[in-house]
Parts: C-alpha cells; sequence; structure tokens
C-alpha cells in the first residue's frame, strides 16, 4: 500500500526493483499502472461532486493535524452546500459504513497509509480529503498532481481565512 501511495503522488517517474540475486534491475509496474489507479480516483471525485450527503471518517485519533483537517472540511463542505456527518471509526470496513445509507459519499481522515482504500466493495465511495478538495471547491482542478497528506485541506484553511480577513497582502 505504501508503494501504490508512493507511485501515486509520482505518478510521472519510473519505477524499478532490484533483483538481489540475479544483480538486475527491473521494471516495476508502470506509469500506466498509476494513470489506471489515477483514473480510478479522479472517477470516484467526479462522482463525489453529485453527492449532497457526506461522510467524514476520522479513521484514527492519534494522528498530528487531524482536528485541524477535520475542522477545515466541515468548512468546505458547508461552503459547498453539503450536508455532512462525522464518525469515528477503529478499522474501515463495507459493512460499518453500509450502517448508513444515506451518505452519498465518505471521506476518510486517517494517516496517508491507509487513507487509500479501493472502496469497490463499498457501498459508497471512499475518498481522501485531498480528493474531497477537488471534488468540494469550486474552480479546483486536478493537475496530475496527488496528494495523500492533509496538506490541501490545510492550506486551505489558511488561504479561506486570508481571504476572510480582506486578502494576505
Amino acid at each position: 500500500l505504501a508503494l501504490t501511495n508512493a507511485m501515486l503522488c509520482h505518478n510521472q517517474s519510473d519505477w524499478f526493483r532490484y533483483d538481489p540475486v540475479a544483480g538486475e534491475w527491473h521494471a516495476y509496474g508502470s506509469v500506466s499502472t498509476a494513470s489506471r489507479t489515477l483514473r480510478r480516483r479522479y472517477f470516484l471525485v467526479e462522482k463525489a461532486k453529485d453527492a449532497n450527503i457526506v461522510g467524514i471518517v476520522v479513521g484514527t485519533l492519534t494522528i498530528a493535524g487531524y482536528l485541524e483537517a477535520l475542522g477545515a472540511l466541515r468548512r468546505v463542505l458547508a461552503k459547498a452546500g453539503k450536508k455532512s456527518y462525522t464518525f469515528v471509526m477503529g478499522r474501515i470496513t463495507p459493512e460499518k459504513l453500509a450502517n448508513y445509507p444515506e451518505v452519498e459519499v465518505f471521506v476518510l481522515i486517517s494517516c496517508p497509509q491507509l487513507a487509500l482504500l479501493d472502496s469497490r466493495d463499498f457501498y459508497a465511495p471512499v475518498i481522501t480529503p485531498y480528493e474531497a478538495v477537488l471534488a468540494f471547491v469550486p474552480n479546483k482542478e486536478w493537475t496530475g498532481e496527488y496528494n495523500i497528506g492533509f496538506g490541501a485541506l490545510l492550506g486551505l484553511g489558511s488561504e479561506e481565512s486570508e481571504e476572510e480577513n480582506g486578502g494576505g497582502d
């Protein structure tokens, strides 16, 4: 999972693995492997744009910055006119999230290594905070860059504060 996260974040790079027995380098995955995953994630972002009810799932309470990310995400959703519910769960499973059928998309706030779930088994899509910013912030477009942390949300919070206070200059 950590390798997948790294490949997504550095999706323009070629990846290799080293075979110490043979003493050779081999291509590992490819840009097409990463781009297939990115296309799937982009599809989830587009699907999230249509959601009216969003579940914010806090997957851990020990990661630094989760409260700030939660607050920033709530502000983004309120500004976008979305209704949101917040859930705190240890381990995220399709069965647990299926108990909330009114929720159309879930945003998972957790450590970056666990944030990327393959949500095919889930009743509703599960996206990352970065994908939530792409889905719910107007005029925010995906540039090919991918982020698995809270950076997009936390940076957004400071931009909104500057706007509310009359700009940063």
